[in-house]
């Protein structure tokens, strides 16, 4: 694995590009983040599914994969739009080994949509991605189909998948 220079970041769930206030005001090394986001235990999702937010929520959540733990960050955009964004906390190169596909599905899986093939980014550029369209997802909930809009509660599930032919 390729080594990443050290710097200082805060927890994503300090990010004020979700938040108005911080929900955790940690800060260390990008070498130090992975330990402290599995102390978000309530957070840490295995597997990544949880309901979709309301309209006006921002969310995050986190899992593991492989040595990686992966930030999904689900931030409402205006009206009907929401960003959805992954990444780990590694190098640029790592992030290329993986992508992501998104489900939206009823409570009862009776409808779904997904979304696929975007590569996850890296933690540190979180912020700055969520303002990049190649780097994260758009969902219209207006756009989805009917039966999964008109579902009392939208179910998101996230499956990081390492790419063919990457090394371990």
């Amino acid at each position: 694995m390729a080594s990443f220079k050290l710097q200082t970041m805060s927890c994503p769930l300090a990010s004020r590009e979700l938040f108005q206030s911080p929900i955790c005001r940690w800060t260390g090394t990008s070498q130090m983040v992975n330990g402290h986001l599995q102390e978000h235990t309530d957070l840490v999702l295995e597997p990544l599914q949880f309901e979709w937010p309301e309209i006006g929520q921002n969310k995050v959540f986190f899992s593991k994969v492989d040595h990686h733990i992966v930030t999904v960050a689900i931030k409402y955009q205006s009206e009907n739009k929401f960003l959805c964004h992954a990444s780990i906390n590694d190098t640029e190169l790592e992030t290329l080994f993986y992508k992501y596909e998104l489900e939206l599905t009823t409570d009862y899986k009776l409808s779904s949509i997904i979304f696929r093939g975007l590569r996850l980014q890296s933690l540190p550029n979180m912020s700055h991605d969520f303002n990049t369209p190649t780097n994260r997802l758009q969902v219209d909930i207006q756009h989805l189909p009917e039966m999964i809009r008109k579902s009392k509660k939208i179910i998101a599930i996230v499956r990081i998948v390492r790419m063919n032919g990457c090394p371990p």
